[in-house]
C-alpha cells in the first residue's frame, strides 16, 4: 500500500486549481492498483453528496439493507454505521473525501482516524477544527522547471525549453492554468502560435484568440478560473462573510507582489470610505474576512523578512491569476469606487519620503502596486478619479 506517513488522516489543501484532486487520484490509483487495498472515493462538496457517498461505502463494506434503512429513518447515526464497518479488521482501505471545501459538512463524525485504513481529504480550507490531528499537506505552485515541463509535454512543437519557462512564469505556474494554456497551444487549427507568441499576446491583449477553432483566452480560461475562486467566496458569504468578496475585489486592484498588511488596518479602512461599497467592508470585519480568505487559500499572509535586525513586515501575498480573474470578473459599476478606495488606501499607507533603509524597502514594495493601480484605472478619466494623478506619480517615482 502506498503510504503518506504515520498519520491516518491527511488533508491536501491549497488554492483552487493547484492539483489537489489530481494528486489524490494518483495516490488513490497507486494504492489500489495491486488489489490488496480497497478504495473509496466520495465527493464532499455538499452534505447530500457526502452522506450518500459514505453510505455507499458502508454498503460495500457489508452493511445490511436493514441497517441502511434504519439510518434513513433516523434510528441510527449515519456516520456511526459507516465507521463501524470501516474501523474493523479486514482488507485495508483508502478513503478519499474530495472537494471538502466546507469542512463543517464533515461535522458529526464523518472524518475519523482508523488503524485499518487511510483517509485523504482535498480542500481549499487550510485550517479547520474538523481536521483534528490530521496531517496537513500544502499543495502550492509548481517549481519553475516542472511548470515549464507541463507546457513542453502538452505542446512540444510550439517553443523551446526557455520559451516554456517564460510562459510558465507568465501564467503563474498554476497547474490548472498551465494545462489550459498548453491545451490551447496544442489544439491549433488555422495558425501556428508559438509559446512566445502566446506570452506576447497575453501581456498585450486582454482577450487572446489563438485561432478560429479555439476558445478565447478571455472567455473560457477566465471563466474557468473565475468560477473556481468564486466557489470559495460563495462559501464565505454563506458563513456570514459576504464582504470577504469585497476585500478580495479590493486586493485585485493591486499587483500580485507583496502587499503590506498595514494597508488594510481599521483606521485606513474607515478613512478610505469602504463602508460605502456594496457589499460594504467595515473595519470591524476586515480581520474576519482576511482569515476567511487565508483559510480558503485565496491569499497568503506571511512576514517579509527585515534586514539588520529590523522587524519583519507583515504582507499579503496573492496569486497573479487569482487577482486577474477577480478583477476582470468584477461588475463595471464596481470598478471605479473600488479603485478610488484602493488608491486612497495606497496613499495613506505610502511611507514618508525619509531616506531610511526601511522606508526605501517599503517604497520599493509599493511601486508595483502604484503601477497596477494606474493600469487598472485606464482610461485617463478613470485614472483621475482614483486620485493617482501626476502628484502621486512623482511621489512614487522620484526624479533621480
Amino acid at each position: 500500500m502506498t503510504t503518506l506517513g504515520g498519520a491516518r488522516v491527511h488533508v491536501l489543501h491549497g488554492l483552487g486549481g493547484c492539483g489537489k484532486t489530481t494528486l489524490a487520484r494518483f495516490v488513490f490509483d497507486e494504492t489500489v492498483s495491486s488489489g490488496a487495498v480497497e478504495g473509496f472515493w466520495v465527493g464532499a462538496a455538499s452534505r447530500f453528496a457526502l452522506r450518500a457517498g459514505m453510505l455507499s461505502v458502508a454498503a460495500e463494506r457489508g452493511a445490511t439493507t436493514a441497517e441502511l434503512e434504519a439510518v434513513q429513518r433516523g434510528l441510527r447515526p449515519a456516520a456511526d454505521l459507516v465507521w463501524g464497518y470501516l474501523d474493523r479488521p479486514g482488507t485495508p482501505w483508502i478513503l478519499v473525501l474530495d472537494n471538502a471545501d466546507e469542512p463543517s459538512f464533515l461535522d458529526g463524525g464523518w472524518i475519523r482516524p482508523s488503524r485499518y485504513g487511510t483517509t485523504l481529504v482535498t480542500s481549499r480550507q487550510t485550517q479547520s477544527p474538523v481536521w483534528g490531528d490530521a496531517e496537513p499537506h500544502h499543495i502550492g505552485l509548481l517549481p519553475p522547471q516542472d511548470a515549464a515541463l507541463v507546457l513542453s509535454d502538452l505542446a512540444p512543437s510550439t517553443g523551446s525549453d526557455e520559451d516554456a519557462l517564460e510562459l510558465a512564469q507568465a501564467v503563474g505556474r498554476l497547474p490548472l492554468a498551465l494545462t489550459l494554456v498548453g491545451s490551447q497551444l496544442s489544439d491549433q487549427l488555422l495558425e501556428a502560435v508559438t509559446m512566445a507568441d502566446f506570452r506576447h499576446r497575453l501581456s498585450h491583449e486582454p482577450s487572446v484568440q489563438i485561432d478560429n477553432g479555439s476558445v478565447p483566452w478571455d472567455s473560457d480560461m477566465r471563466r474557468t478560473l473565475g468560477s473556481t475562486w468564486q466557489l470559495s467566496l460563495d462559501a464565505l458569504a454563506e458563513r456570514g462573510l459576504p464582504d470577504a468578496g469585497t476585500l478580495m475585489r479590493l486586493f485585485s486592484c493591486f499587483a500580485p507582489g507583496p502587499l503590506p498588511i498595514s494597508l488594510i488596518r481599521p483606521g485606513e479602512i474607515e478613512a478610505a470610505g469602504l463602508d460605502g461599497l456594496q457589499p460594504p467592508l467595515s473595519s470591524t470585519r476586515v480581520a474576519s474576512c482576511l482569515r476567511g480568505l487565508v483559510g480558503h487559500a485565496l491569499v497568503l499572509v506571511e512576514d517579509f523578512p527585515g534586514q539588520d535586525g529590523e522587524r519583519p513586515t507583515r504582507i499579503v501575498q496573492l496569486h497573479a491569476l487569482v487577482l486577474d480573474t477577480v478583477f476582470r470578473g468584477m461588475p463595471v459599476r464596481m470598478r471605479a469606487p473600488l479603485l478610488a478606495a484602493a488608491a486612497r488606501l495606497f496613499v495613506q499607507a505610502f511611507p514618508e519620503e525619509v531616506p531610511t533603509p526601511a522606508g526605501d524597502r517599503m517604497r520599493n514594495m509599493m511601486v508595483p502596486h502604484a503601477v497596477q493601480l494606474l493600469e487598472n484605472a485606464e482610461p485617463a478619466s478613470a485614472r483621475r478619479n482614483t486620485g493617482l494623478g501626476r502628484r502621486s506619480r512623482r511621489r512614487v517615482f522620484p526624479a533621480p
